[in-house]
């Protein structure tokens, strides 16, 4: 573990990757305060989705700031019961228990602290995954005021199938963080960002830390 360390912060000083890059390039930008909460038109009647909720933290801040509605998706048992636990006073805050994806299936996840994914070498916890269309169309209002989408890879085939079905329309703010492990991820990120050109706009891009898009 020490050793995987040390060569961890090896790489990030002599051999940085583009990601590791475009990440110190947000830190100081001061991405975190200056960015991530940076929205418009939010208020306390607005819905927003935590898509990759894990702790629940973006909720949380969003909340602080702004006194929204929010749905967190996330798929992990563990981690769905610790935002249910966090947020247990808090009625403005509703847990839903699975993935968004193309879909209704059954799915392997690596169960990896915050980075739990399905494309790993030996998945082993089985998670539902409901078709994303289906969800939104059947399970949300006409307008969703924001959406993040930190799902560890999953993020490709979820808003492949919201452009498919033009559901995306129903996002006014959109922030992605897109992950370069997955197969084919930049030709698929390029992709994704061309579509969502016909109905948002770029606000900002860090490439594979975060992007964030707005309705036009």
């Amino acid at each position: 573990m020490k050793s995987a360390l040390l060569v961890k912060k090896f790489r990030q000083a002599f051999l940085p990757t583009p990601q590791m890059r475009e990440f110190e390039r947000w830190t100081e930008d001061g991405g975190d305060e200056k960015f991530r909460f940076n929205y418009q038109h939010i208020g306390p009647d607005s819905l927003i989705l935590d898509v990759g909720g894990y702790h629940g933290q973006w909720t949380s801040d969003m909340i602080a700031r702004y006194g929204c509605h929010s749905i967190v998706i996330e798929p992990i048992p563990e981690f769905a019961r610790f935002i249910e636990h966090r947020f247990r006073f808090n009625p403005r805050v509703i847990v839903r228990e699975f993935a968004l994806g193309d879909t209704n299936r059954t799915i392997a996840l690596d169960r990896d602290s915050i980075y739990s994914t399905e494309f790993c070498k030996w998945p082993t916890t089985p998670v539902e995954m409901l078709d994303a269309s289906a969800f939104f169309r059947q399970c949300l209002p006409s307008t969703i005021a924001a959406m993040s989408v930190n799902c560890e890879g999953g993020e490709y085939e979820l808003l492949f199938r919201l452009l498919e079905t033009g559901e995306i329309r129903k996002v006014k703010e959109l922030e992605i963080q897109f992950h370069d492990f997955a197969p084919l991820a930049h030709e698929h990120r390029r992709q994704i960002r061309r579509l969502l050109m016909a109905t948002h706009r770029e606000v900002y891009c860090y490439p594979f830390v975060w992007e964030h898009w707005r309705r036009r």
